[in-house]
């Protein structure tokens, strides 16, 4: 699942419908995960976890609903925003599986 990779810019203000609508459909087959992030600076650019506007919240959370536990792949960043982008992933996991957590409850 490349989350980033389901939008154009028009489709933006959409984000969480996309993504549900993504997840209905493949959330049982998801083996792999990346995590890159999408800017609207009239056209779409693809650049590092953290820089953008991807919904991480929804996004996490979709994932551990439907049970993935795979790898999570960091891409379109330099060396210099990896330790950034790794720090603001860490943080949207732990959001993620909280709201997780507390709709099972």
């Amino acid at each position: 699942m490349d989350a980033a990779n389901l939008f154009r810019v028009e489709d933006l203000p959409r984000m969480k419908g996309i993504l549900d609508e993504a997840f209905d459909l493949l959330g049982g087959d998801i083996v792999l995960a990346h995590a890159k992030d999408v800017q609207a600076a009239g056209e779409l650019r693809h650049v590092a976890a953290g820089k953008g506007s991807l919904d991480y919240d929804h996004y996490l959370s979709l994932l551990n609903v439907c049970g993935f536990a795979g790898p999570l792949i960091l891409h379109e960043l330099q060396e210099s925003e990896v330790a950034g982008s790794v720090g603001f992933l860490r943080e949207k996991l732990k959001v993620a599986g909280r709201a997780v957590a507390a709709q099972s409850n």
